[in-house]
């Protein structure tokens, strides 16, 4: 199965989504180039990863990072 993660960016530049699963270990990261206003849509493929809780984070150009937290039921 695929998810898809979206977001705007605030401020233009570079900007990074990491994923990780339950134990902390990094499954994707994805590098952007943003312009202010900017809506991304990342699409990843959990086809050989299992069911449960995995967390997002996003790197904005500004410094600023946001967690989030998603459940994948397959």
């Amino acid at each position: 199965p695929t998810t898809t993660i979206q977001f705007t960016a605030h401020q233009s530049g570079p900007t990074v989504l990491t994923v990780f699963d339950a134990r902390g270990r990094r499954l994707f990261k994805r590098s952007f180039e943003v312009n202010q206003g900017e809506s991304i849509r990342a699409q990843l493929d959990f086809s050989h990863y299992p069911s449960g809780v995995y967390l997002y984070t996003i790197q904005m150009p500004n410094g600023i990072q946001q967690t989030r937290k998603m459940m994948l039921l397959k």
